[in-house]
């Protein structure tokens, strides 16, 4: 990646944003919200669409969950390349494009012929949309919070159980008066709301400002020497000289090479020693030299001895970039007594759009950097802030974003750079050398296998004991209650006293266990009593996901070990539903091995996590240079503001980008 080098004690560099955490921040918490219910309760509703494609296209049961398994699978498998492609063009774009992509995808698949074509419409295009959606909009939230983020996180993907419930309910109806042709045209408008919530999603920009320029008094210019470069950098850098443009007139006077506005009069244009002096008295005809396009100069002659003379420059980067060639057709005018600007032409030509020295540009370019979300270590981060080590060892919030602000320096890597360096971080398979991450892995595979095997074959193994309807709003229990499950995970992981990795380990195994005694249900209320828990316990699992990693692996090592987790956990939802099904058709029709394998793999993976704080507690002892490796694309950050520096947990104004 070339080389790279510390910003820490370099003057004049900008600092990352702020998060204000409220004010606009509550906007967007709302709109994340709104995505997280219609992406979730689409997903989560598939179990009645599932009878549908059933009936329509007369395939497999373990093909036809293949289709709803794509979904989710997807939208996981995804989320390293759109967090990449949010670093580059910001969360709300990313967002919108995915509203878009997921509503035709869902549009597409009405009109498939086969499975195989609902497969790539409705499971891969619909999921791959999806997962530019749900991606950006709780990375938008971490961004705008810091000391509210456990709160506002929790608000957002509290939309996740509100939206299995809303769609759990209506679903089934809409199916029964609109067909699910009819029904998935109508759940894909809803989510071209994505769309208006997408547009919220301003970026955070950094309140730092670009260095002053220095001031200077005008002085007398020496001899014009020929030089490579652009005149106007000088030209744009002299604050008196733009004040002369903007209010009086820059007729008769001489801009120098080295930025000084003076009377044409006193300006000594040529070395003496180069062109023979001229005295104006005895030029007789008048010359105009017209400086156009940066290096060519053209020359004519006016009879006209009244007439004036004007240098036309444009607005380019590299202005008046005169080379020897030039020179030398300037030094064989003899017509000229001096060179004045048309202040007209500067105010339309230069000062329609300013042109930044090579500082400034680099200044800009480093302060787009620092406002970029994948470049915060912890912004996948949903927890409490305070429980981190990095937060509590700083004393304020601006030293703790700095230090968990990590920049690409280079400049040579172009427009690829900020997706290019996300997605090396996210891909960083040497992760896989620390035991610990192995484990957590296997862990979140067998869960995630079993996962939504009730929200598939829940429906079809209630509609042989109770009314359908009755078996639909069996989905809108798991989601409102894992509503209530995240809400508890969110206060529970905010105790010093509790232990996440137990938590979660715990809410596995009894998650398992209900996921096995679904088959023995025959009564309403046992299909209640074990939806309830179920949302309970996978809501625990869900939601401590990035707290757990960050308490055993670190911050540091978070992006990358979420981004691998996020694959496996997208592989494995593809292929969990499916292998049930496979189960249920060598069953003859029976759904008792499908819940059976799946709550087996559920609470397998919570005995194994009772495991991994010993093995972690050992690899730290023994191997603890795997937990010192951070992002290594990128550098810390650093400010000299001497700004006042607000306490830990207070809100802070950020500043954002309007919309």
């Amino acid at each position: 990646m070339g080389s790279q080098r510390r910003v820490d004690d370099e003057e004049d560099e900008p600092s990352p944003p702020l998060p204000p955490d409220g004010g606009w921040g509550w906007v967007i918490v709302f709109g994340s919200f709104i995505c997280n219910m219609l992406v979730d309760g689409f997903c989560f509703c598939y179990s009645v669409f599932f009878v549908e494609f059933l009936k329509e296209f007369g395939e497999s049961v373990s093909k036809t969950a293949f289709v709803g398994s794509l979904v989710p699978g997807m939208y996981l498998m995804s989320g390293p390349f759109v967090s990449a492609l949010a670093n580059k063009v910001g969360c709300r774009a990313v967002t919108i494009v995915g509203a878009v992509i997921a509503c035709l995808s869902f549009i597409l698949s009405t009109f498939s012929p086969s499975l195989d074509v609902l497969i790539i419409t409705y499971g891969i295009m619909g999921g791959i949309g999806f997962g530019l959606i749900y991606l950006p909009s709780i990375v938008i939230v971490n961004f705008w919070f810091e000391g509210k983020r456990a709160f506002a996180t929790g608000i957002a993907v509290c939309g996740s159980g509100i939206g299995t419930f809303v769609f759990g309910a209506f679903a089934p109806r809409l199916i029964a008066a609109f067909g699910w042709k009819g029904a998935t045209w109508i759940l894909a408008g809803l989510i071209l709301n994505c769309i208006v919530c997408g547009a919220v999603f301003r970026p955070l920009e950094s309140l730092s400002k670009a260095p002053k320029r220095k001031e200077s008094e005008d002085i007398e210019i020496g001899p014009l020497k020929p030089r490579k470069g652009s005149i106007m950098y000088k030209i744009i850098e002299d604050k008196k000289r733009q004040r002369t443009i903007s209010s009086g007139s820059m007729d008769n006077v001489v801009i120098t090479k080295d930025n000084k506005v003076v009377d044409a009069k006193k300006a000594k244009l040529f070395p003496d020693n180069k062109l023979m002096d001229i005295e104006e008295e005895k030029l007789k005809p008048k010359t105009t030299v017209r400086l156009e396009n940066n290096n060519a100069i053209h020359e004519h002659n006016d009879k006209s001895e009244t007439q004036k003379e004007t240098t036309i420059i444009n607005s380019t980067p590299n202005l008046l970039n005169i080379h020897n060639k030039a020179l030398d057709r300037v030094r064989a005018l003899k017509g000229a007594t001096k060179v004045s600007f048309s202040a007209e032409d500067l105010r339309k030509r230069v000062l329609k759009k300013p042109i930044q020295t090579p500082e400034e540009e680099e200044y800009e370019r480093k302060k787009k950097e620092v406002s970029r979300p994948m470049y915060r270590q912890d912004i996948f981060y949903t927890g409490s802030m305070r429980s981190i080590p990095e937060f509590q060892s700083q004393p304020d919030i601006r030293s703790y974003i700095k230090s968990t602000t990590s920049v690409n320096v280079q400049k040579e890597e172009g427009r690829l750079g900020p997706i290019l360096n996300v997605l090396k971080d996210m891909f960083d398979f040497s992760i896989l050398k620390c035991l610990t991450f192995d484990v957590i892995c296997f862990m979140s595979v067998a869960a995630m296998l079993g996962f939504f095997t009730p929200f598939v074959y829940l429906y079809m193994q209630a509609i042989q004991f109770v009314d359908p309807n009755e078996a639909a709003f069996l989905l809108s229990i798991i989601g409102i209650s894992n509503t209530a499950g995240r809400v508890v995970a969110g206060w529970l992981s905010d105790r010093t006293w509790a232990d996440c990795l137990v938590i979660n380990n715990f809410a596995l195994v009894v998650a398992g266990a209900v996921c096995i005694a679904i088959p023995h249900c025959t009564q309403y209320w046992m299909f209640v009593l074990v939806c309830v828990i179920y949302g309970l316990c996978i809501a625990c699992f869900i939601s401590l996901r990035t707290i757990i990693l960050t308490d055993l692996l670190g911050l540091a090592m978070l992006t990358k070990s979420f981004g691998i987790l996020l694959l496996f956990q997208g592989i494995a939802s593809v292929v969990g539903t499916p292998l049930a099904g496979v189960l249920y058709d060598e069953e003859n029709q029976s759904y008792a091995i499908s819940f059976y394998s799946s709550g087996i793999l559920i609470s397998v993976a919570g005995v194994v996590g009772f495991t991994v704080r010993t093995l972690n507690k050992w690899e730290k002892k023994h191997r603890p240079h795997l937990f010192e490796s951070g992002q290594t694309q990128y550098v810390p950050v650093s400010s000299t503001e001497d700004l006042p520096l607000p306490p830990l947990g207070s809100e802070q104004n950020g500043h954002a980008q309007a919309p």
